[in-house]
This record gives C-alpha cells, sequence and structure tokens, in this order.
C-alpha cells in the first residue's frame, strides 16, 4: 500500500506487551530509523569479533545468533541496527 496512512489498532485480549514492543519495533522499520540484515560469518575463533569491528560505533538494536548441527562450519546472524542517516546509511 503506498500514499496511504494507516492505523492498527490494539485491544483486549489480541495484545499484550510482548506484541505492542514488537509493533513498535516494526515502526522503526517503516520510518526507516533501523535496518535488519542476515549475515552468515565462520564458526571459529576471531570471526565475531571481527563482525563487531565492522559494524562499528552502530547502535544494535536486535541480535540473533545461530549456530547449527547441520551446517558445524559457520553461524548465522541477524543483527537491527540503528540508522541515524536514513536509507542512504544502509550502504
Amino acid at each position: 500500500i503506498k500514499g496511504e496512512r494507516l492505523a492498527h489498532v490494539l485491544s483486549g485480549a489480541n495484545v499484550n506487551f510482548h506484541g505492542l514492543r514488537y509493533v513498535s519495533e516494526r515502526c522503526e522499520l517503516g520510518e526507516k530509523r533501523e535496518a535488519l540484515f542476515a549475515v552468515t560469518i565462520p564458526e571459529q575463533k576471531g570471526s565475531f569479533l571481527r563482525f563487531c569491528q565492522i559494524l562499528g560505533q552502530r547502535v544494535v538494536t536486535e541480535f540473533n545468533y545461530r549456530y547449527s548441527d547441520a551446517d558445524p562450519e559457520n553461524a548465522r546472524i541477524f543483527v537491527g541496527v540503528r540508522l541515524s542517516q536514513g536509507l542512504q546509511e544502509r550502504k
């Protein structure tokens, strides 16, 4: 939907604080103040440190690290970072 203003109504038993937090976090994406991305890094010493160095001083808003016995050589990382300059910063 483009060019329209939408409102989402939450009430009663269909929402709790976890649900409100989720909605609030998704608003950051819509307002282009947060970028989410997924990367695969080698599961070896120093890889996570290197990843953190690449992020630099960016504010991390969400983070998940997944290791799988099916692929013990790699780890999957899902991270959200705050954007201070909007979409141009994503590059």
